[in-house]
């Protein structure tokens, strides 16, 4: 079945497609850097979000429910995250060190609100900055940082339609409400240090991560390896080092200009 794009191409799909590469549009694997070459395709029907790999999907409903039902487990992956805005939320592969909180379960996503925390007479200031210091900090480890740079309350001005809560900061513990967020407060979160070579903390149950058992590996298992497509075709393997450099041989570039 071919699948076809719902937006505007982006300048790596132009490209792509100025160079005969239309075959890899849309088919399953990203090419472009911003993954712009599967995000706009129509995998899905309505009531569905994509995978993320090969033209996998799964209702939208079943996200972040705390059961992996993709093939990759990406639907339990980004549950808790940053982005710049709601738009970047919303895009299964985004990965960003800096921005707002957002908070994903099932169809719902919203950044976090701090109405509650903020109109607690029983918690200091002191006290409330601790509480985000701790919460940033366990938010950027789940997200694979070492570090969180700082968290800070915002005033969020893109007037979104849902939100998530902290609520019961006085026993020191993160849950979520769905609920409007009058003073429109929100989290902004800065982390560094990414961790290169973290396996994802979702393994398919198919897939223990301590199993000896030989199978296949599946797209996610060993996230610090690449593979180098050259005219369609696997040319060498590679790893990462950072997060926008590989390491690979020499020898793979025999006969080309760097």
């Amino acid at each position: 079945m071919n699948y076809v794009m719902e937006a505007d191409p982006s300048e790596c799909v132009r490209f792509m497609t100025a160079n005969g590469q239309t075959g890899r549009i849309c088919d399953g694997l990203m090419d472009c850097h911003d993954f712009s070459d599967e995000v706009a395709c129509n995998y899905c029907p309505e009531g569905q979000v994509h995978c993320g790999v090969g033209a996998s999907c799964i209702d939208v409903n079943k996200r972040c429910d705390g059961i992996p039902d993709c093939p990759n487990g990406s639907d339990e992956r980004g549950c808790l995250t940053v982005a710049p805005d709601m738009a970047a939320a919303n895009f299964v592969h985004q990965y960003f060190h800096e921005g707002y909180i957002v908070f994903t379960e099932g169809n719902n996503t919203g950044k976090i609100c701090v109405d509650s925390l903020n109109s607690s007479s029983l918690m200091s200031t002191a006290r409330q900055q601790s509480f985000l210091e701790i919460f940033g900090e366990s938010a950027c480890r789940s997200m694979s940082y070492r570090i969180m740079e700082r968290i800070e309350i915002r005033i969020d001005n893109e007037h979104s339609a849902d939100y998530a809560h902290l609520t019961e900061p006085i026993r020191w513990r993160a849950t979520f409400l769905r609920a409007p967020c009058r003073k429109r407060q929100v989290l902004y979160l800065s982390c560094s240090g990414l961790e290169c070579g973290n396996r994802p903390v979702h393994m398919h149950p198919d897939r223990p991560g301590t199993d000896l058992t030989l199978l296949p590996s599946a797209h996610g298992d060993w996230p610090w390896f690449a593979a180098l497509i050259r005219d369609g075709v696997h040319a060498c393997d590679a790893t990462l080092v950072a997060d926008q450099w590989l390491l690979t041989a020499s020898s793979c570039f025999d006969g080309y200009l760097i």
